[in-house]
């Protein structure tokens, strides 16, 4: 709370220094010379009437000043916190590979998959819950992958949120695209970065290899352990993730706290991709350990977790079908590194 504060006195300070001053009596002679006819010893008469007395001019100024000093604190407030002040404070990576991104480890364990019985906001295809083993761990990006991530490794920014697209506008003058996640990609471009990482000389070298998280995998790290709705309680907030359009564009990613297992926007900024095709009924046949998701889809869809800026409040066990080759303002993703050795993986 240190740079809100000192923000807030900042700007107390500024509007202090702003000329909130009284009416000039000598240019109210002359316009009233000017609008009315009126001689100078009328004018005296006038003055009486229309200037300020220094009691209420001091009161005017004070109540400008303080105006002015709350509209301004509110914007360093929206600054700092959705710039991703959150990170200050961020979980240790794991690991960083050799491009920079960061690396959460996930420990294997069981948990209940799906909606709650009796959940009425959830959809048909998140039914029936079944339990499910994740047998073995696995490391998992701690951000959705950034703009900057992926220029550098695909060459391209396809994002709608960056200066020169559609999007700018919505971008506050602060705003550093690079670490927005990135958008506007398809499932094959999730699968084409994380080939391209893997072929990186230093990730090859270092035995790590990416790929897109599978369902099991997503809600598993999502849900850190809970059982809840959304892995920070049963109620959605506008202050605890970016959905349902609270913020009406994607944010700083890290600029919400982050999961049990140390995980950043989890629930909404943008959508995420997952390796499995899409099968309403897969649940109901799915493997105890380790699913991979249907052989087949029941249309050329592939699933997306956690929901968007843009979207309606989505739950840990919210499942999104979008066609494959499909690109949105909100679709983005995050990757599992997976390591030749997963000995070096346990904690």
């Amino acid at each position: 709370m240190i740079a809100p504060i000192g923000g807030i006195g900042f700007v107390t300070l500024l509007g202090y220094a702003i000329p909130f001053g009284c009416s000039n009596t000598s240019s109210k002679d002359t316009q009233l010379s000017r609008t009315t006819g009126l001689t100078d010893p009328s004018i005296k008469t006038a003055k009486l009437s229309t200037s300020e007395s220094p009691k209420r001019c001091k009161t005017r100024i004070i109540h400008r000043r303080l105006v002015c000093g709350i509209f301004v604190s509110l914007f360093l407030l929206d600054s700092i916190f959705l710039v991703g002040a959150v990170m200050n404070g961020l979980p240790s990576a794991d690991l960083t590979n050799s491009i920079g991104m960061r690396f959460r480890i996930i420990p294997p364990g069981d948990f209940l998959m799906g909606a709650l019985p009796g959940d009425t906001k959830a959809d048909d295809d998140e039914h029936p819950q079944h339990l499910i083993a994740i047998s073995r761990v696995f490391l998992l990006g701690q951000f959705e992958v950034s703009q900057a991530e992926y220029r550098q490794i695909m060459e391209r920014n396809p994002s709608r949120f960056q200066p020169g697209e559609r999007g700018e506008t919505h971008l506050h003058w602060w705003t550093d695209p690079d670490n927005l996640p990135v958008e506007m990609v398809s499932w094959y471009d999730a699968v084409e970065f994380c080939e391209r990482l893997s072929a990186l000389p230093a990730e090859v070298a270092a035995g790590r290899s990416y790929r897109l998280p599978t369902e099991a995998e997503w809600e598993y790290a999502c849900r850190a352990g809970k059982t809840t709705r959304y892995h920070f309680g049963e109620i959605f907030r506008p202050g605890m993730a970016n959905m349902n359009e609270s913020y009406n564009r994607p944010l700083a990613r890290g600029s919400f706290p982050p999961n049990g297992f140390g995980l950043y926007d989890m629930h909404g900024n943008v959508l995420e991709w997952c390796e499995d095709w899409h099968d309403p009924n897969y649940y109901a046949v799915s493997p105890e350990t380790d699913p991979q998701g249907p052989q087949f889809p029941d249309e050329d869809h592939h699933v997306l977790r956690g929901g968007g800026w843009a979207f309606p409040a989505a739950s840990c066990s919210f499942r999104d079908r979008i066609p494959t080759q499909l690109k949105g303002p909100a679709h983005g993703f995050r990757v599992v590194c997976e390591m030749d050795d997963p000995a070096l993986l346990i904690p």
